[in-house]
């Protein structure tokens, strides 16, 4: 029996990241349940939102805020990490969720996806492009 190399089953795909590109963020509610269709709810994630922009440097050119998932357009400055801005985004957003409802856990259902939108400098806003995306 041949031997396996490379990535082990069940491994994540490292991300492919580059300086100053603009990335389509998206990430889904645990179960697919519909809890950011609630005014304070999608209230609370922008408050979120806003702070992890006062926290780390990084543009918004878009975002969406649906009944189970979100999407942003971001772009992390050259030398931020895109995986540190969401897990704190993410992660403290899902911490006061749970705290004015008085519960723990997961709110959501899996780390968030990304994919490559544009290079920096590119002659296209990141809203065109992405208007090309499924």
């Amino acid at each position: 029996m041949p031997k396996s190399f490379g990535r082990k089953k069940g491994m994540r795909h490292p991300r492919q990241l580059l300086d100053g590109a603009w990335y389509h963020v998206t990430a889904r509610v645990n179960r697919r349940e519909m809890l950011l269709d609630r005014g304070e709810v999608r209230d609370l994630f922008l408050v979120f939102l806003a702070r992890a922009k006062k926290r780390y440097n990084f543009r918004v050119a878009n975002f969406c805020v649906m009944g189970n998932h979100i999407h942003l357009q971001v772009q992390p400055a050259r030398g931020e990490s895109l995986s540190a801005i969401m897990r704190w985004l993410l992660g403290y957003f899902a911490r006061a969720y749970n705290k004015k409802r008085g519960l723990s856990g997961h709110f959501w259902g899996e780390r968030f996806h990304s994919g490559f939108l544009m290079a920096s400098g590119s002659s296209q806003s990141p809203s065109a492009i992405s208007t090309r995306i499924p």
